[in-house]
């Protein structure tokens, strides 16, 4: 019950890339669900394969929460961001 089912975090980060951070998760959970975000346009393509979404920056509130319950439930977003990818 006190399972981790969503992450959510930028792919640039200090002492760690997105990339990096996806694999020690899904080593540790194959399970969780991973939202990554950047405002940087040459992470989305290294994000979009390793994440379950990807969101550009930047966005709302009410699209960072359309998106991560789309995520957790597998559905389409209920209010599609520009650019927004959620994988299949």
């Amino acid at each position: 019950a006190n399972e981790i089912k969503l992450v959510i975090c930028d792919f640039s980060m200090p002492g760690i890339d997105g990339g990096i951070l996806v694999r020690l998760l899904r080593t540790l959970n194959p399970a969780v669900r991973l939202l990554l975000c950047s405002g940087q346009v040459d992470n989305r393509a290294v994000a979009e394969q390793v994440a379950d979404a990807f969101l550009p920056k930047p966005f709302t509130a009410d699209v960072l929460l359309a998106t991560a319950h789309s995520v957790l439930h597998g559905i389409a977003p209920m209010l599609p961001a520009p650019n927004c990818v959620i994988a299949a």
